[in-house]
């Protein structure tokens, strides 16, 4: 079995030679996703991935230009 680091749902980034597909909305979140970690993606169901989802902080994925 492969060990990576963090949690087992990683997700990777497809590489783009066009800034439109490298800053795309599904490629800026494939960071926040593996970000998270373990306990909040193995959440058993729906309503504990939401109450747990409300512990992170996701002003580090914050831009503002």
């Amino acid at each position: 079995m492969l060990h990576i680091r963090g949690h087992v749902f990683k997700l990777s980034k497809h590489f783009s030679r066009v800034n439109c597909c490298a800053f795309s909305f599904a490629n800026r979140c494939v960071d926040v996703w593996n970000s998270f970690e373990n306990d909040i993606v193995t959440a058993p169901s729906l309503y504990s991935f939401k109450s747990r989802l409300k512990s992170v902080d996701f002003n580090k994925f914050v831009c503002v230009a």
